[in-house]
């Protein structure tokens, strides 16, 4: 089993990513754990989010505390960040603010970016 958290700004369908939630599903259909990891209020306005994710990260929190918290309590055979490198720009022009893939390091995380991930990587 392994454990993704994904960013939602620029990473999701829903926030102007390449990452489907569909693809979220069928981790979750094959026995992944699946969460989020950033912008949680754009995730909970989806009908029946609540369904596709098992865990919702904190603002308060910088993501490599969040990612390290759940690394410890979760056992699992891979703990994967999917998202963003800082200063990217997305589809429609605007610079990334977040480095998913430093949070990820700094917390013993892998790190897919989203693209690679929409294009299959796992």
């Amino acid at each position: 089993m392994k454990v993704f958290a994904f960013d939602v700004d620029e990473t999701l369908e829903i926030s102007n990513g390449p990452v489907t939630l569909q693809s979220l599903m069928d981790l979750r259909i094959a026995g992944d754990i699946v969460g989020i990891c950033g912008n949680m209020h754009v995730i909970c306005h989806v009908p029946g989010w609540q369904h596709l994710i098992s865990f919702l990260g904190q603002s308060f929190l910088p993501k490599h505390v969040f990612l390290h918290g759940l690394k410890i309590n979760i056992p699992a055979d891979d703990y994967i960040m999917v998202g963003n490198i800082q200063g990217e720009r997305n589809s429609l022009g605007f610079v990334c603010n977040s480095n998913c893939s430093e949070e990820a390091a700094l917390a013993g995380w892998r790190f897919i970016k989203k693209d690679a991930f929409a294009a299959g990587e796992r």
